[in-house]
């Protein structure tokens, strides 16, 4: 039968008397042990509030918040204050989402005119820069074609260095100044175009005696037509070293540079561009460019085609046709000029840099952040941090915690990409995400550090508890306690108790307290007893006078009971510190657990036999009006001296007439006694009865012809009958008398332990005359010539035919 009262209610009472939650998640339920509840004596009483917090490692809770506090303030005033560590960060996590939302299909109205590797070869024997004549040739043809804009991101800042003379100058002030033959190729064309192709303008940062000076780079006077279109081709780097934002983001800085481009009333090259081809640019909601791709993504043209009348005429250019009505953008892109710059998507040429700000401010498509204003960006970074951190808190083990923070992380990058690539909107990545999983860190380190302080504080209070059962046997699961098990042996071997009996060894634990094997030192030789300790469960005066009085009755029926041969001799009995002890006689031999061990069918002679002994034993501890309520294999000894059965661990006993029943005893008094298996189910609610003890014994004459324990015996679901006659071979009479020991409800059961003794002496007498009469027909039919070793059957006789076949089935003919 299952057992109905188990060891939670140890583990609860304990652990609501410590209130100290270390036996929460360390504390296993130990299976088929005794149920016990434990109350602290009353000089260890409860702690109060502010010890609970103490002990229980609130401060440690309370650190745990604050640092998650701390990591969400810092990563607000960061954000708030655009702190550069933080910033650099955030710009590379965006840098990352873009390059895994990979390519967008940028618009087909901007073309590229590239100055590769191959232009400079064919052009100029791959020497930079190209003829300036060059590029006016190639401006011309492209605008001819029909094209909107032409936009040049080369600096022309300085005279062209071919056909200058000595005469020439870079002074615009000199009205006589010289232009070179090349210059005035390219001036012509500006003019014929004026206004409608784009001149690079640079601002150079100079180191100067009096500090750091802005000098802008303004083009070549005579390329500033009257209308002439100037951009600045410069973009704001961010701390990550990658280009994020628009060239008016950089205009928009209060410093020199900036004041003197104003002045000049100069835009950036992308919002020229636009105006220089009449189309109107709209304001961008936010100043982060919105990229399209890495390197490569719009449409290149090398520069060398358009001046080849080949490749002008043919299916490539189509006399021109590719560039109506584009935005022409002309930049070198050759490795060796190195007008390069790092990008979210990578190193990427300056000219392509250009046509990406183009197309999003052409397609006004730009990433603006969910929150333009820095302090309440930082505001609800800090509280997204909070809360985010207070979801991982409802876990229990600090792994977990950290576990659900980091996926809490996670799923705000995913948040976040989503917003990126689907909504073009920027939000806090990094700064969330790092409080968030320090956040994280915090409650682990906290956490493990509160729970190593726990485990430390429970092995001590195991230690101080280690004396009961339940305690030895969570401590014996468990490796990492199994070490207190044995400092407390060495504590207690060699230990003198009542000034007589030294320890020996620690035997285990029974219902009420310890047992040992100890030496009784004021003996010739010493010899050994057991020695069993029954420990109180508070010493609180009144219940210990009450104990007392129990103590003493108990030890008292263990001395009626001793008169038996197969019950151990009480020898003494006798308190020490508020603990009692009971000195019994040792018994050497192995259990009758090491006999009906799993697998082993006994035969049924043999069973008969130990029925016999047991309830002969039982009979005569019946008669002295006490119930054992825990017999059981490991209970029975089969002394080494005669192979008789001896009856052990009377440490459950209990005197029926000599119960006390005290009402001011709390429910932490009580005991509960039995093992799983064994227990009937009137013992299991805590109502034992004489026939209980018949039920274990009918559990153990089950086992010994199934071998199988009771734990692997199912019950049937209606009845709650135990389901074994289908395992075991047994003749009718004897199976019918163990279900009878074995029945559910107890008025059907056998009621005491004469009676089935009588029924199995009838059956062990049948058996025998079972066997004589097989001798007897043994003997005559080898007078009649038969040989032993011819087949012959053995019948029982006729008058037992129907109730006792043999144990054995008949030999086959």
């Amino acid at each position: 039968m299952a057992k109905k009262r188990t060891s939670a209610g140890f583990l609860h009472s304990l652990t609501l008397t410590l209130r100290s939650g270390v036996l929460k998640s360390t504390a296993p339920t130990p299976p088929t042990v005794p149920n016990h509840t434990v109350t602290l004596p009353d000089d260890e009483a409860a702690p109060t509030q502010s010890e609970q917090g103490s002990r229980s490692g609130w401060g440690l809770t309370e650190l745990g918040h604050g640092l998650m506090i701390f990591w969400a303030i810092a990563a607000g005033s960061a954000i708030a204050t655009h702190f550069a560590p933080v910033q650099a960060w955030e710009r590379q996590a965006q840098s990352v989402m873009l390059r895994v939302r990979g390519t967008v299909a940028p618009p087909e109205d901007i073309v590229i005119l590239a100055v590769d590797d191959e232009s400079l070869l064919q052009l100029s024997g791959s020497s930079w820069p190209l003829r300036r004549a060059t590029y006016a040739q190639a401006i011309d043809k492209i605008m001819q074609a029909g094209a909107k804009t032409v936009a040049v991101d080369i600096r022309w800042d300085l005279p062209s260095s071919f056909g200058r003379d000595s005469q020439s100058s870079a002074d615009c002030s000199n009205d006589d100044i010289l232009v070179s033959d090349d210059d005035q190729q390219l001036q012509a064309v500006l003019q014929r175009y004026d206004g409608r192709v784009t001149l690079a303008v640079d601002l150079d940062e100079l180191e100067q005696r009096q500090g750091e000076q802005s000098r802008i780079s303004l083009p070549f006077c005579p390329f500033r037509t009257a209308k002439a279109s100037l951009g600045l081709i410069k973009f704001p780097l961010e701390p990550n070293g990658r280009v994020h934002r628009f060239g008016q983001a950089f205009l928009s800085e209060e410093s020199e540079g900036m004041k003197l481009l104003k002045a000049e009333n100069i835009s950036s090259f992308a919002q020229a561009t636009l105006k220089a081809g009449g189309i109107p640019s709209v304001l961008p909601k936010g100043d982060s460019i919105f990229f399209y791709g890495r390197a490569g993504t719009f449409q290149r043209v090398p520069f060398w085609t358009v001046l080849s009348p080949e490749n002008w005429n043919d299916d490539y250019l189509k006399q021109g046709s590719i560039f109506k009505d584009k935005i022409v953008v002309i930049g070198p892109v050759a490795s060796r000029v190195g007008d390069e710059l790092n990008t979210p998507f990578g190193i990427m040429p300056g000219v392509e840099l250009h046509a990406n700000a183009i197309a999003a401010l052409l397609q006004n498509r730009s990433l603006p952040s969910a929150f333009p204003n820095p302090a309440i960006a930082g505001l609800a970074v800090s509280l997204l941090v909070i809360g985010a951190s207070v979801l991982p808190h409802q876990a229990k083990h600090p792994v977990a915690r950290f576990g659900w923070a980091l996926a809490i992380a996670l799923s705000w990058s995913g948040v976040t990409y989503v917003l990126l690539t689907q909504a073009s909107m920027l939000v806090p990545i990094a700064a969330p995400m790092g409080a968030i999983a320090l956040a994280g860190v915090s409650y682990l380190g906290t956490g493990l550090t509160r729970d190593h302080r726990n485990k430390q504080r429970f092995r001590k209070t195991l230690k101080h508890y280690s004396r009961s059962p339940l305690v030895q046997e969570m401590m014996s699961g468990q490796d990492e306690f199994k070490d207190l098990l044995q400092e407390r042996e060495l504590e207690i071997l060699g230990k003198n108790l009542g000034g007589r009996y030294k320890i020996t060894k620690v035997l285990g634990s029974g219902g009420f307290g310890e047992t040992y094997i100890a030496e009784d030192i004021q003996r010739p030789g010493a010899p050994q007893c057991v020695v069993k300790q029954l420990r109180p469960s508070t010493n609180n005066p009144k219940h210990l006078r009450l104990a007392r009085r129990l103590f003493q009755a108990e030890a008292e029926t263990l001395e009626r009971l001793g008169e038996h041969d197969q019950i151990p001799r009480l020898l003494a009995y006798f308190e020490e510190d508020q603990e009692f002890y009971l000195a019994q006689e040792f018994i050497p031999g192995p259990p009758l657990s090491e006999e009906l061990s799993l697998g082993r069918h006994l035969p049924e002679s043999r069973i008969v036999e130990v029925l016999q002994e047991l309830l002969e034993v039982l009979s005569f501890v019946h008669s002295k009006n006490v119930i054992h309520r825990d017999i059981k294999p490991s209970n029975v000894i089969k002394r080494q001296s005669d192979d008789k059965l001896v009856l052990i661990d009377f440490g459950a006993v209990k005197a029926l007439h000599d119960q006390i029943i005290d009402s001011d005893i709390p429910s932490t008094a009580t005991i509960g006694i039995g093992t799983q298996g064994y227990m009937p189910p009137e013992q299991c609610a805590g109502n034992p009865r004489f026939n209980s003890d018949i039920y274990a014994v009918g559990m153990m004459g089950i086992q010994a012809l199934t071998g199988l324990p009771p734990s692997q015996l199912k019950e049937n679901p209606q009845t709650g009958e135990i389901q074994w006659r289908d395992k075991a071979i047994v003749s009718p009479a004897l199976a019918a008398i163990l279900t009878k020991m074995v029945h559910y409800d107890f008025q059907k059961r056998y009621q005491s332990a004469i009676a089935v003794l009588q029924d199995v002496t009838q059956v062990s007498n049948l058996s025998t005359i079972s066997l004589v009469l097989d001798d007897l027909l043994a003997d005559e039919l080898l007078a009649d010539g038969l040989g032993e070793d011819e087949t012959m059957t053995r019948p029982w006789p006729a008058a037992f035919a129907e109730d006792l076949p043999p144990t054995e089935p008949p030999p086959t003919e």
